[in-house]
């Protein structure tokens, strides 16, 4: 031990530059490769609380969030106690100089190594404070041998304090352009954009004949996403996208061979820039979220979606894939409210209730506005009774009018699971006024550290208003996800599931002769942390309309994320 350092130990109520003086002889053995490799390594520090947490009650943008939480007396230091040997000394430093800063549990830790670097920047601290004493004429405050140590100390560390002092000027240019050129203090634009590839094929043909295979395809979608908050903890979501991707059904004669990014749901035209979402969302206390939605608000945006097939922006290439479809597709562009309680980090239940939006906005008598066109209930209770296992409960009541409006424009028409599934599973009782009640469930469940079983289920009770004809719809599938395949980031999935089928109806007419089975198998390779590709496969065994071949469909998706 020092010689400066041992004599430290020994006095309690030195002054600040004493104790500096002790701590330089601690580390006054630090070589110049180390100093240089610590001031390469350091970052400023910045707290930034994601998109994601903005609807959470729980977050919060105080300076307690902060690696570094800033200390005004020394009494704030949970590990200090007055008769610690430097107890005066870190008193001084802290309530005249401000010199000394806590972690974000608000202790100082004090055996903890300090670096030349680390030190400079306290020591700069300290001559700064120094400075503005003496520009208030207070010069008197501080003696002549505290004068003569800070010489000392400015001469020792010269290189420090000029590379400090650097990079806060550099920091502060830099601030100063960012705000010159910002586009929102209250906004933050996040966007994706998605290449596919793709190609069917079928030695079968779809009804009236013709044949299903199709040459190779490559489109894309894109969506620039505003997300505006106003408190920190509230948020506006404006989506904007576009995408020229193809309807698979026009060739295979079926929804169960649509890609993910599938135009036959598609509310703007292709190649179009458009508004496909515009919600609001907000806390009411600790407990409550509220989702007020003006167009496009999704049952994916606001029920927690529960799958080992999701890993970031990794999905499957499918339609069918993505999640539960009579659960998670209203089945037309919805407008609403919707809301959760979270009863604890275990439970959580989530309801809303969502109008088709292309009627809603209309004053027209029968089928129309807010109550009275196409609509849905939907109800979701999440539970988490580990960090291995998940799962929800969900019941959802659709009604649609099945209102055929100018025309070919059916703005009312009846389509259950949003285009995913059968022909009949879409419309029982063609397009007539029809009502369902859906009752099914998720699940994923982290079998291995890199595995994860999942699946979900639903049946459907469908209800022609018309005539009280009766149907139901049947759908269950088992997953498989692979994190951190190959190579950490990445993510693979299995899927095996029999899509959204007629099991039974009162028209017979409309009950389907076999039951479908989608199997699939994907990839996502992330090559960075913003470009990610997707190979994919999926095979549908009893398709069902046309002949019983298999169709088969492979896919390679590319995916942008800025």
């Amino acid at each position: 031990m020092s010689k400066s350092l041992f004599n430290i130990s020994h006095h309690q109520n030195l002054s600040f530059p004493i104790l500096f003086l002790g701590v330089l002889s601690s580390i006054s053995s630090v070589s110049a490769s180390e100093i240089r490799k610590t001031v390469e390594e350091q970052n400023f520090i910045s707290t930034v609380v994601s998109v994601s947490e903005l609807s959470d009650s729980q977050t919060s943008f105080s300076l307690e969030k902060s690696p570094l939480a800033n200390i005004t007396s020394v009494s704030q230091l949970s590990d200090v106690k007055s008769t610690d040997w430097a107890f005066s000394a870190l008193q001084s430093l802290i309530e005249r100089y401000g010199a000394i800063v806590g972690d974000m549990n608000g202790k100082f830790r004090g055996n903890q190594v300090l670096t030349r670097y680390e030190f400079a920047a306290s020591l700069n601290t300290v001559l700064n404070k120094i400075n503005q004493i003496i520009s208030a004429g207070l010069i008197d405050k501080i003696g002549k041998e505290d004068f003569a140590i800070l010489q000392k100390l400015q001469t020792e560390f010269a290189t420090e304090l000029a590379t400090i002092r650097g990079r806060v000027d550099a920091l502060d240019t830099k601030t100063a352009k960012l705000e010159a050129q910002q586009f929102s203090t209250t906004t933050k634009l996040v966007g994706s954009t998605s290449f596919l590839m793709g190609g069917v094929t079928s030695r079968g043909t779809k009804t009236g004949g013709t044949s299903r295979n199709a040459n190779l395809i490559f489109s894309y979608a894109s969506n620039l996403r505003l997300n505006t908050s106003f408190t920190g903890k509230d948020m506006l979501t404006i989506n904007v996208s576009a995408n020229n991707a193809p309807s698979l059904a026009a060739v295979t004669g079926t929804y169960l061979s649509s890609f993910t990014i599938d135009s036959s749901t598609a509310t703007i035209p292709a190649n179009n820039l458009g508004i496909a979402q515009l919600f609001y969302q907000f806390p009411l206390g600790d407990k409550v979220t509220i989702w007020i939605s003006a167009l496009g608000l999704q049952p994916f945006d606001y029920f927690p979606v529960i799958s080992p097939l999701r890993n970031g922006v990794s999905v499957p290439n499918s339609r069918y894939g993505l999640f539960n479809p009579p659960i998670f597709r209203p089945g037309f562009n919805d407008t609403g409210i919707g809301a959760a309680y979270l009863f604890s980090n275990q439970w959580q239940l989530h309801i809303g209730y969502f109008a088709n939006s292309d009627q809603a906005n209309r004053p027209n008598s029968g089928g129309f506005g807010l109550f009275n066109s196409s609509s849905t209930i939907a109800t979701q209770l999440t539970f988490k009774p580990s960090k291995q296992f998940s799962g929800s409960l969900n019941f959802i009541h659709k009604y649609f009018t099945g209102l055929n409006v100018s025309g070919s424009n059916l703005i009312g028409a009846v389509n259950l699971q949003g285009t995913t599934g059968t022909m009949f599973s879409l419309q029982p009782f063609g397009n007539q006024p029809t009502s369902t009640d859906t009752f099914g469930g998720q699940f994923d469940w982290r079998i291995f550290p890199n595995v994860g079983l999942g699946g979900w289920f639903s049946t459907t009770a469908a209800n022609n208003l018309k005539n009280n004809q009766k149907a139901t719809v049947i759908n269950a599938a088992l997953s498989l996800g692979l994190f951190d395949l190959f190579q950490e980031g990445n993510h693979g999935g299995i899927l095996v599931g029999i899509p959204p089928y007629v099991s039974s109806n009162d028209n017979g007419a409309r009950k389907d002769a076999n039951t479908p089975w989608h199997l699939e198998l994907f990839y996502t390779h992330r090559f960075t942390d913003n470009i990610s590709i997707t190979p994919d496969f999926y095979v549908i065994l009893n398709p069902d309309n046309g002949t019983p071949q298999p169709i088969w469909v492979g896919t390679f998706r590319t995916t942008f994320i800025f």
